[in-house]
């Protein structure tokens, strides 16, 4: 989780934050390991079948897919296991070099994950609308998705280097504990704090999704009032295939935009209205994070739902898997005695 900065005034506060009940704790750690599962499992199919089904493969688009896979992989090896320590160890860490690069390295590659999953979602939209609207402009190349990839990660990774330099191991009351703080001085950090998470909402949150929402009406707009002439039945695949498309990234999209507001409004309280903050249950206040990382489980689930490649593929993959686990199942065999031989 970010530090918590202090509220900066000098009026008492009369509430404080305690520790949530073993029954909140538990629930929450089932709730983050069913996460934590599904994500895994589900992201890494995802990223295996598109990288060995040929028909999928050959698809500039799925490029796009694959990161949004990996960007949902790296939040549920990262983020989910940071979050669940802190249910019981809340942000002590380990001392030295290790302890400080590690508590960096950690929260910066927290950060990155949601990053590099909305540019994508930016980039999907903007790739939808080249090749739906503009449709006789030529499609993206791989070798251009696969740039734009690494290019949206690249400029991830610098706007989330902040980290880098906020988060530290620092010793407080004789225990090593890793947070963020821009200054020494309370008020100076507060408001450096406000800062970012205004700044982080709105890049990170607002104008990526009055962008999509801009670039999709577009998109529906032309689908709509497109006819297919005469019976060609390509023309009408081809407008299919589309529709489809354009209904699993539009529901990503809003999912997106559903799981990840209760923790921009928790972030917003914490900057704005701490104090307010103090009086809520520590179990309310640990759910309000939950949907943001449910967010990359549900994802490859949408994508099976709406991709009927990607669901072929799951099946073949099922397949082979329990193909391979068959040919390791050792045969017993029975041993024959002479006597039971010769009798």
């Amino acid at each position: 989780m970010n530090s918590t900065p202090s509220s900066g005034g000098t009026d008492s506060v009369p509430c404080r934050i305690v520790s949530p009940d073993p029954a909140g704790t538990l629930s929450l750690t089932i709730a983050y390991a069913v996460v934590f599962i599904v994500a895994l499992f589900g992201n890494c199919a995802i990223i295996l079948i598109a990288k060995t089904k040929r028909r999928i493969r050959k698809v500039a688009f799925n490029c796009f897919i694959i990161s949004m896979a990996t960007a949902d992989m790296l939040d549920a090896l990262i983020s989910v296991p940071l979050q669940v320590m802190y249910f019981y160890f809340n942000d002590r860490w380990f001392g030295g070099l290790l302890g400080d690069i590690t508590c960096k390295v950690v929260h910066f590659l927290d950060h990155l994950s949601l990053a590099a999953s909305v540019f994508t979602l930016a980039a999907i939209s903007v790739d939808r609308h080249l090749a739906i609207v503009h449709v006789l402009r030529e499609p993206l190349s791989k070798r251009k998705v696969k740039l734009a990839v690494v290019s949206l990660w690249m400029f991830a990774a610098i706007m989330m280097s902040t980290y880098l330099i906020k988060f530290k191991s620092r010793v407080i009351e004789g225990r090593y504990h890793c947070f963020g703080s821009w200054d020494i001085d309370n008020e100076q950090n507060l408001k450096k704090f406000q800062f970012e998470i205004v700044t982080k909402f709105v890049l990170m949150y607002v104008i990526p999704l009055f962008l999509m929402a801009i670039l999709y009406s577009l998109i529906i707009r032309v689908l709509k009032k497109r006819q297919v002439l005469g019976e060609n039945m390509s023309q009408i695949r081809i407008q299919r295939q589309n529709v489809t498309v354009i209904k699993m990234v539009v529901t990503v999209v809003l999912l997106f935009a559903f799981c990840w507001i209760p923790s921009h409004v928790f972030l917003m309280m914490v900057a704005f209205d701490y104090n307010t903050i103090l009086c809520w249950p520590m179990s309310l206040i640990l759910w309000f994070k939950m949907p943001a990382h449910a967010n990359g489980a549900i994802n490859p689930c949408i994508y099976f739902i709406f991709n009927e490649n990607f669901r072929k593929g799951l099946k073949d993959l099922i397949i082979r898997c329990r193909r391979k686990a068959g040919k390791r199942v050792p045969t017993k065999k029975i041993k024959q005695w002479p006597w039971i031989l010769n009798s």
